[in-house]
């Protein structure tokens, strides 16, 4: 049964237009915004990060989307850290950002395929 969702086009993760729309121009935006003063930095980012969480909480209502359950509290995390970090209400140090952008890599790698590899890519569909 979960396995429909792919076929029903539910899963956005599963389409490449929206995986772009929604997952990679917010992350070449993040690597653009790399190049830019602090404050628009931590705008970019952190919208960025809030819009690729969410749709990740979406994708994991919608489909049941295994790695979603783990790569939207990530994103969330990182949009929240970015914006503390980018408001200097928490200090990363000098290199904070780089340690932000290196942790996002290797945490979306490692979350992105890691528990699809262990349960599958879809879990039980949500009733309703």
């Amino acid at each position: 049964m979960a396995e429909t969702c792919a076929a029903s086009d539910n899963d956005l993760a599963g389409r490449k237009s929206s995986l772009i729309s929604i997952w990679w121009l917010p992350a070449a935006a993040m690597v653009a915004a790399m190049f830019v003063s602090s404050p628009l930095r931590t705008a970019v980012w952190t919208a960025a990060l809030g819009w690729m969480g969410g749709a990740c909480f979406l994708n994991a209502y919608r489909c049941s989307r295994v790695h979603c359950y783990f790569t939207g509290p990530f994103y969330i995390l990182g949009a929240l850290t970015s914006l503390l970090h980018g408001l200097d209400v928490v200090s990363l140090g000098s290199q904070g950002w780089a340690w932000i952008g290196y942790t996002l890599i290797a945490g979306s790698v490692l979350l992105n395929y890691v528990p699809e590899w262990i349960w599958g890519r879809y879990g039980q569909p949500n009733a309703g």
